[in-house]
């Protein structure tokens, strides 16, 4: 599978983890990896809308991934 971005790898293969004990970490990863991202973005004013879109989606997503598979809030 070819993602568009490359912070989408950490993302996806936090949706797809099925382990638990595992998801937390990959979730870090994930959010590491997008908070990265919009840091470059926000220093060089590049990026295009739609991958500042995903970005914000991504987190959401991320979002609610915590509360429904870990019970956090």
């Amino acid at each position: 599978m070819i993602l568009k971005y490359p912070w989408m790898y950490e993302y996806l293969s936090a949706f797809i983890e099925t382990d638990n004990a595992t998801l937390a970490k990959r979730i870090d990863v994930a959010e590491a990896a997008i908070r990265t991202r919009v840091d470059e973005l926000s220093r060089d004013h590049g990026g295009t809308h739609e991958e500042r879109a995903a970005l914000a989606n991504a987190i959401a997503r991320l979002d609610k991934l915590i509360i429904e598979r870990l019970g956090y809030y």
